[in-house]
């Protein structure tokens, strides 16, 4: 007996709806392996280099500070050296000026952590209309010199008030042995690194 037209048509169907499924399957098993969960959904944090150091201050107080860092290699990263072979100055941040973020802030990041010491500096460059006092959180997170994709730890914290236009203050001094900073190194001795500036308008930084 020759299969009614109905049944063919069910059979048919059946074959598509089952070719479909195939077809759905495989393209969600390519999705998975060409878009692999990101790292942030695992919990690990990813940072640029092996050192990142950050200073934020207030966003309501339109003042100029700036993140100085002196490494082993005594090379001092800032504004007007903003790439040294250790650190990179990724944002000079001026205050308010041609700010669109509404943060107040500016880090820097090392491609690589030589042992030795570091001093981190901070410095109030000009009021503008902000005013003093103006406290300072620095922040310094590390990661594993042995792993390049490793989540980062935070390796200090502190808080530093700065009172005066134009003079250095030390927010940390401390000693990195095999790629981790000596937590019983820490202090804020003072030490000025700044190189010596010859200051010009606000314009010409």
């Amino acid at each position: 007996m020759r299969p009614s037209v109905s049944s063919a048509n069910v059979v048919f169907r059946d074959i598509v709806f089952n070719c479909l499924l195939v077809f759905l399957l495989i393209t969600a098993i390519l999705i998975a392996h060409v878009h692999p969960k990101p790292e942030e959904e695992t919990g690990a944090i990813d940072q640029p280099g092996q050192m990142y150091v950050e200073l934020v201050w207030p966003s309501t107080n339109n003042v100029d500070v700036d993140l100085m860092i002196k490494d082993p290699n005594d090379e001092v990263t800032f504004f007007r050296n903003s790439a040294t072979r250790a650190f990179n100055l990724v944002r000079d941040d001026r205050g308010l000026l041609n700010d669109t973020t509404g943060v107040n802030f500016e880090h820097a990041f090392s491609r690589a952590v030589p042992d030795g010491w570091y001093v981190v500096n901070a410095y109030v460059y000009a009021l503008n209309d902000g005013q003093l006092p103006v406290e300072v959180n620095l922040i310094v997170n590390m990661k594993d010199f042995k792993t390049v994709n490793g989540p980062s730890e935070q390796a200090l914290s502190q808080k530093v008030v700065l009172d005066a236009v134009q003079v250095e203050k030390t927010l940390a001094r401390f000693l990195v042995v095999e790629g981790k900073v000596d937590p019983t190194s820490i202090s804020n001795y003072q030490e000025n690194i700044m190189p010596k500036l010859e200051f010009t308008v606000r314009g010409g930084r």
